[in-house]
């Protein structure tokens, strides 16, 4: 993958969270007030419309568990992709929490990941490691 679509993947990832985030807190607000959910399937359709997606392979369940220790019965539905090889850093997670009481745990968890990462690339393969940082 070309180092500019890097970056463009990286900042997908960033407005992933972003998103995961105000769904969480739109899901938490007050049922009087009524907005439009996106649900995990339309966040992955508009990136897929976006991005060029084809040096990621997309994960399952499995993937999920052993990359993030994330399992399947923790979220309402995922969407996993890493990159094809394990020389690249590639990696975007689009989640629904089940409950919301595992979302700080959830968090840990990706953050652990995210840290896990930057140590396997940042003496091995910089230029990955600097998609992990940002």
């Amino acid at each position: 993958m070309k180092k500019g679509s890097s970056k463009v993947i990286a900042t997908i990832m960033i407005l992933v969270l972003v998103v995961s985030g105000i769904l969480t807190l739109t899901s938490c607000s007050s049922k009087q007030q009524k907005s439009k959910e996106l649900s995990v399937k339309e966040i992955n359709e508009k990136i897929k419309s976006t991005v060029d997606l084809s040096g990621l392979k997309e994960g399952d369940s499995e993937k999920l568990n052993k990359l993030y220790g994330i399992n399947q019965d923790e979220v309402e539905d995922f969407v996993l992709y890493t990159a094809a090889s394990n020389i690249k850093a590639d990696e975007i997670l689009i989640l629904k929490v089940k409950d919301e009481k595992n979302i700080d745990s959830i968090k840990g968890k990706i953050t652990a990941r995210v840290k896990s990462q930057d140590e396997v690339f940042k003496d091995y393969l910089p230029e990955e490691a600097y998609l992990v940082e940002n």
